[in-house]
Order: structure tokens, then C-alpha cells, then sequence
């Protein structure tokens, strides 16, 4: 559930990169934001996708590989934004989750 909602945050926040003026208010936080301009809407599709991708491996049985998945993307969606930093948050807590089950 926190990995399917972490990948749908990770996909809204990429969108919303698109927008200057969002970009310039993450850029604030996160100075190479607006350097890497347009690869971040690209990044965070990619992203959100392969957390999308994690989920159907939890349904198919396979948690602990979806947990080795989730956390290196959930790392590395922090690098622009994180879906709000919320998503970020979420696949890593969701990646503890799987592996504790």
C-alpha cells in the first residue's frame, strides 16, 4: 500500500516539476532541482514506474526483492522532491515492511 502510494506521489511530483513556478519553490530546498530541468520529469515517471513495478512483484510473492527494489528508488526520488518528500518517506517505510514480513 505505502509503495503504490509512494509511486503515485513520485509521478505527481515529476508532473508538477513541469510548472516554473513549482520548480523554482523546490529549488529553493534543493538547489540542482532547477539545473536538471526537464530530466526531472523524466526521472520521477521512471521512478514512479519502477515503484509501480515493486508493487506487482509484492502481489506476485515476491516482497523481498520488491523491498530491494523500493528502497534504492525511494533513495533516489529524494534527489528531486521525493513525491513531496511523502513519497520518498513511504517507499522507504514501506521497503522496512516488506522485509519484516
Amino acid at each position: 500500500m505505502f509503495v503504490a502510494i509512494a509511486g503515485g506521489l513520485v509521478i505527481a511530483n515529476a508532473i508538477a516539476l513541469l510548472s516554473p513556478g513549482f520548480t523554482t519553490f523546490w529549488g529553493s530546498f534543493l538547489p540542482w532541482v532547477p539545473a536538471l530541468g526537464p530530466f526531472n520529469f523524466i526521472i520521477g515517471i521512471i521512478l514512479g514506474i519502477i515503484l509501480f513495478g515493486a508493487v506487482v512483484m509484492i502481489f506476485l510473492k515476491f516482497r523481498v526483492l520488491a523491498a530491494f527494489v523500493t528502497f534504492p528508488t525511494a533513495i533516489l526520488s529524494l534527489f528531486i522532491g521525493g513525491g513531496f518528500f511523502a513519497g520518498g518517506i513511504l517507499g522507504i517505510i514501506g521497503g522496512i515492511l516488506l522485509l519484516l514480513k
